[in-house]
């Protein structure tokens, strides 16, 4: 392609904001499609047994990040960190464990979002394949 000359389209910023529209088109058809998804769960699971916290776990293992807690999906179809603090304490001959759990929004690029909502299509989905055969084996 030597000897050609780059046309107007060709422009590096021109390319750079198609492909920044292109992110956005997708990360709103993944956000339809995990909606979508996540209208079908009568009722969401608990994010750990004994917990108040209704969300799916999402983390993609090639982005785990010792940095951060895991990564979760809501109800309301948002992606949060999960914290988890726990403080024990002894009271005469008793130990107790208070554990205390928040979600705090993520701030992510663009790109590592798009991941995190391909992920959590795949929690959700994978979440109600696996309800639909308990409830056929019953």
């Amino acid at each position: 392609m030597q000897g050609m000359t780059p046309s107007p389209s060709a422009d590096p910023l021109t390319l750079r904001a198609r492909s920044d529209s292109v992110l956005q088109r997708s990360v709103g058809d993944l956000r339809d499609t995990l909606l979508a998804a996540i209208e079908q769960i009568e009722r969401f699971p608990y994010v750990f047994p004994d917990s108040p916290l209704e969300a799916i776990e999402v983390e993609p293992r090639e982005m785990e990040s010792p940095d951060r807690g895991p990564i979760v999906v809501c109800p309301d179809g948002e992606i949060y960190e999960l914290v988890v603090r726990a403080t024990f304490e002894t009271l005469g001959a008793q130990e107790y464990a208070d554990r205390r759990e928040e979600i705090r929004p993520l701030d992510l690029p663009l790109h590592e979002y798009i991941a995190y909502l391909y992920s959590a299509i795949l929690a959700v989905t994978g979440y109600l394949h696996r309800t639909a055969e308990e409830q056929a084996r019953r």
